[in-house]
């Protein structure tokens, strides 16, 4: 019994030092929120929390650009908002595509946004993303 918590344990820690955790949230968020509608159709911060620090939602609604409250979800895209004409519909499907990690903490996102490929770094730090840089194509 001590052995098998014990193995638990170091595994558990093994996980949180290698990022295995950290590809989760962020696949998780992606999933969920930035490319589901987890979030849109609640409009609840909780579900953000869930995801994110509490400076990355602070961020999130500082950089919120439409009337009333909300957050900016869409910043993990591209700036681009409509589908790729030039693609094949079979093609305008969003997703990630790979998630590679960059080091202290920081991982590369890259993914389909309606056909447009995107490329978003998103820095997680206790099992929260807590920074993030924008893909390319937004200007600012």
């Amino acid at each position: 019994m001590k052995r098998t918590i014990f193995t638990s344990i170091l595994l558990l820690m093994t996980m949180c030092v290698f990022g295995a955790d950290d590809e989760t949230v962020i696949r998780k968020f992606y999933t969920n929120c930035v490319f589901g509608n987890e979030y849109y159709e609640s409009g609840n911060v909780s579900v953000l929390r869930r995801y994110c620090s509490p400076g990355i939602i602070k961020r999130l609604r500082a950089e919120y650009e439409y009337d009333g409250t909300g957050y900016a979800v869409y910043i993990f895209r591209t700036a681009t908002q409509d589908s790729n004409p030039d693609v094949s519909p079979d093609e305008v499907e969003s997703g990630i595509k790979s998630i590679t990690p960059l080091g202290k903490g920081w991982y590369r996102v890259s993914y389909t946004d309606g056909g447009w490929p995107g490329c978003t770094d998103v820095r997680v730090k206790k099992g929260l993303i807590s920074d993030m840089r924008k893909d390319k194509s937004w200007k600012n």
